[in-house]
């Protein structure tokens, strides 16, 4: 028995179009740009450009651990700096919860978040001592 893979579309073209239609705005999820990259910065310096996951390699992302509204990024609370490889490990499964109504619903579980407050709140403290009050 033969199969016709004329009338079958190409996996790539399919993906590539459903994953555009996908992506959510730019400004409609982080904000004005100008702001966001305030936000991330302030962030990164706050822990001395330190991953709050690992807590040894450089900050070079800021995950968000959950999402508050569009447009709301806050450092400690639901945005994080991560190391590439540790922003990779907070989207693993087992870190992080897909919604398959809304991207706005994903986040990651409970226990990884506080992790991620718990790393944040070390590297505040750390470069909070230094300063002289």
């Amino acid at each position: 028995m033969e199969t016709s893979t004329a009338t079958a579309r190409p996996a790539n073209k399919y993906n590539k179009r459903h994953q555009s239609k996908r992506k959510p705005n730019f400004n409609a999820r982080y904000g004005k740009l100008a702001v966001y990259i305030k936000i991330c910065a302030q962030a990164h310096r706050t822990t001395k450009q330190t991953c709050c996951l690992c807590l040894k390699n450089s900050s070079e992302e800021i995950h968000h651990s959950y999402y508050i509204k569009p447009g709301i990024t806050k450092a400690g609370l639901n945005g994080f700096p991560l190391c590439k490889p540790c922003h990779d490990i907070a989207h693993l499964p087992k870190n992080y919860m897909v919604c398959s109504r809304s991207h706005w619903n994903n986040k990651n579980t409970p226990e990884f978040h506080d992790r991620l407050v718990l790393g944040y709140n070390l590297l505040n403290i750390s470069t909070s001592s230094g300063k002289q009050r």
